[in-house]
């Protein structure tokens, strides 16, 4: 039986940009492309009948921009990987988007080859930043190797603790033993970098993490 191939959805709003890339991505075998969109609304819309693997998703895009689009996508259709693919590297929108959920960052001056290698890092798990810019590499360094998204459970029992819960109430809510929200909520500090729960609120505030 042949491999599955990456099913694969672009929302930008330069359809020239999505052609290039659609008639790119046919030449790959790991590849399909299955629908695209030009702006946030549209994306949400047809996600919603194509269910992609991987989402490359345009920071600046009317209706809905990339940032909040990663968050709707995240919370309606969790399974999907969603790759942010922007004109320009700025240290606040990769955060911002990072922390909203993205799979990763890659700029659109990145080669064919590039692109279609982050989509192929994403499906698999990866965390992915690649903007190319030389004066940038150091902070892009750093996230890379610094920044944990949360992963599904563990958004929900930080969302829970914003909502004032103890660790034995969130652990009948999600049924699970005190002992496993315990650890969630202790790797959810470290990855967030709080040092004690009014870091963690703050942090989660100024990030958006429970918008």
């Amino acid at each position: 039986m042949p491999n599955k191939k990456i099913r694969v959805f672009v929302a930008d709003d330069h359809e020239i940009l999505i052609d290039s890339l659609g008639a790119f991505f046919q030449n790959d075998p790991e590849i399909q492309f299955v629908g695209r969109a030009t702006n946030g609304g549209q994306l949400l819309e047809r996600l919603g009948i194509m269910r992609p693997d991987v989402a490359l998703v345009d920071i600046r895009m009317p209706n809905i921009d990339g940032i909040e689009a990663t968050h709707l996508i995240k919370s309606l259709y969790p399974t999907v990987k969603v790759l942010i693919l922007t004109g320009f590297g700025n240290r606040r929108f990769v955060q911002e988007a990072l922390n909203r959920g993205a799979d990763g960052f890659i700029s659109k001056h990145m080669g064919g080859e590039e692109i279609l290698n982050a989509i192929k890092r994403v499906y698999k798990g990866d965390f992915v930043i690649l903007l190319g810019i030389a004066e940038n590499n150091s902070w892009q360094m750093e996230l890379q190797s610094t920044f944990q998204p949360l992963t599904k459970r563990q958004r929900e029992i930080l969302c829970k603790i914003m909502e004032g819960l103890s660790n034995n109430k969130i652990a009948k809510d999600l049924s699970l033993d005190t002992a496993t929200v315990e650890t969630h909520r202790a790797n959810i500090m470290r990855k967030v970098g709080a040092k004690n729960v009014a870091d963690l609120v703050r942090i989660t505030h100024e990030h958006h993490l429970c918008d």
